[in-house]
């Protein structure tokens, strides 16, 4: 198994003064214009962690951990929709993954980290794994950690 990091902003900007808040909410309402560039400055902003990174085998596990600037109740999944959108077209781009269909990326998950005012962000993980059965008891670990912590 082999596990990355990446930090990834809740924002980029949408011009010099403003910002794109990275959410489902957002995304629906906008220009196709505004897209386009955030999409694009959501790249520029990811290079420099993407680019020194080799490119992944096998089979991928992408976990989103959310930390937000407040403590407003947040729906994870709006925030991630986008996050997972621009993130995996950005691995496709550097060729760090052939492609990020159902075929290399077969499990996605997120949970919230907890509020970070001092540096908002959403941490992606991503895992790779060249043996399925491996992929499986890691997972099932790190479920049964989860549910444990619950507890």
């Amino acid at each position: 198994m082999r596990k990355e990091l990446f930090i990834s902003p809740l924002k980029v900007h949408k011009s010099k003064e403003k910002f794109f808040i990275l959410n489902l909410n957002n995304y629906r309402n906008a220009h196709h214009q505004v897209l386009a560039k955030t999409k694009r400055e959501y790249g520029d902003e990811m290079y420099e962690p993407v680019s020194s990174c080799k490119p992944f085998s096998g089979l991928l596990c992408v976990h989103y951990t959310i930390y937000p600037k407040t403590k407003r109740t947040t729906d994870i999944g709006n925030v991630v929709a986008i996050h997972k959108k621009y993130f995996e077209d950005v691995l496709v781009s550097h060729k760090l993954i052939d492609d990020d269909d159902y075929k290399t990326i077969v499990f996605n998950s997120e949970s919230f980290g907890g509020v970070d005012n001092k540096n908002p962000r959403v941490e992606v993980s991503v895992f790779s794994y060249d043996n399925p059965s491996e992929l499986l008891s890691s997972h099932t670990d790190n479920i049964k950690s989860f549910l444990l912590n619950l507890i």
